[in-house]
């Protein structure tokens, strides 16, 4: 792995390993060695050639990820609807086991997010994509339009109303993930 993510970069900075060599000081052998993954290199080998190829150490040591996995298409995302509210939860994250998670919301007119307030662990964020929202706290009620966001500190109870008329449409990320 750390062999093929040099010759990697290398091939995309497109450097010959003689240039390469010639720039850390390393015989073009041990560089071939290395990105063969015969050899470990040592540590200051590690640091010349992270230099040369300008790019920070630790990112050689990176397995790669098929970053594919992590698209949730528009039809695929996991839904839940609250049986108690008419309101659309849609997952954009493809599940709960990082450290984030991104909600998009509907809430239809007159509708509230639950029916009490709510607090959790996790510090939350709601971006107001459409509509009109009154976030209401323990200690008063706060009105967001189109365009508005809301940072909301963890252990905060609350809940969200849609005055109406419109649907009110919203992206939330709360982190750690609490739903």
């Amino acid at each position: 792995m750390l062999g093929s993510n040099i010759r990697k970069v290398r091939k995309n900075k497109k450097l010959k390993l003689k240039e390469l060599a010639d720039i850390t000081g390393l015989s073009i052998s041990y560089l071939s060695q290395v990105e063969l993954g015969k050899i470990e290199p040592s540590l200051t080998a590690l640091r010349k050639i992270s230099n040369a190829l300008d790019r920070p150490v630790f990112s050689f040591l990176i397995e790669e990820r098929d970053f594919k996995n992590n698209v949730i298409r528009k039809d695929d995302r996991k839904t839940i609807k609250a049986s108690e509210t008419a309101i659309s939860l849609q997952l954009l994250t493809p599940d709960v086991s990082g450290q984030l998670e991104m909600i998009y919301w509907e809430v239809e007119a007159g509708e509230y997010s639950s029916p009490e307030l709510l607090s959790h662990v996790g510090e939350e964020c709601t971006f107001v994509i459409s509509g009109k929202c009154l976030f209401e706290f323990e200690n008063g009620t706060v009105t967001l339009e189109t365009g508005d966001s809301i940072y909301i500190p963890k252990r905060i109870a609350h809940r969200t109303y849609n005055p109406g008329p419109d649907l009110y449409v919203a992206i939330t990320a709360i982190t750690p993930p609490s739903f």
